[in-house]
């Protein structure tokens, strides 16, 4: 066998440990060996060569047991860039997340609002004072209010009939129109 150009060889994984050398085609179970990469080269396409009839003799399919490391190999070959950048965004938002929750816990803590019992005490006393006699609107302003939703119900109403067909199911919908 003629020594194989620096092209061919980009498709084998060639070893050599101690005076022999060994060779696997890049997504195969199947290797050679030899004294040099020459034989090992030689010795894969014998091996081949008697893969190939015994699949033909016996009917079977070739597995390709390697592809999935192979495919796997790849993959992370390709996307080292963007798995850096994921790794960096994530150890960045470590610390952003920290600070966010520190802010939020802070701006409760020095808010001025009283929860428990301080503060529904004051939301009964508001009602109970609203639900008085003689606390209500005065009949000028309660016209007013009353004349003002109803001018805002009159314009809104054409959109509401339509945003009711959200709840709708399609077909339905298509039959009513």
């Amino acid at each position: 066998m003629s020594r194989n150009t620096p092209r061919d060889l980009d498709r084998y994984r060639t070893y050599k440990v101690g005076d022999e050398w060994y060779v696997q085609p890049d997504g195969q179970q199947l290797w050679g060996q030899g004294d040099s990469l020459d034989a090992a080269m030689a010795d894969l396409q014998r091996r081949t060569d008697e893969y190939a009839a015994f699949r033909a003799k016996s009917g079977m399919q070739a597995l390709d047991s390697n592809g999935f490391f192979h495919g796997v190999r790849r993959a992370y070959q390709s996307s080292k860039g963007a798995l850096k950048v994921i790794v960096v965004v994530a150890l960045c938002a470590v610390p952003l997340s920290y600070g966010i929750s520190t802010g939020i816990t802070r701006g409760i803590e020095n808010a001025d609002i009283k929860g428990g019992k301080a503060f529904w005490g004051k939301v009964e006393k508001g009602i109970l004072k609203m639900g008085e006699d003689g606390k209500g609107l005065p009949p000028e302003k309660a016209e007013a209010l009353h004349k003002a939703v109803g001018n805002i119900v009159e314009r809104i109403r054409p959109f509401s009939s339509k945003l009711g067909l959200l709840f709708v199911p399609p077909e339905q919908d298509a039959q009513d129109q």
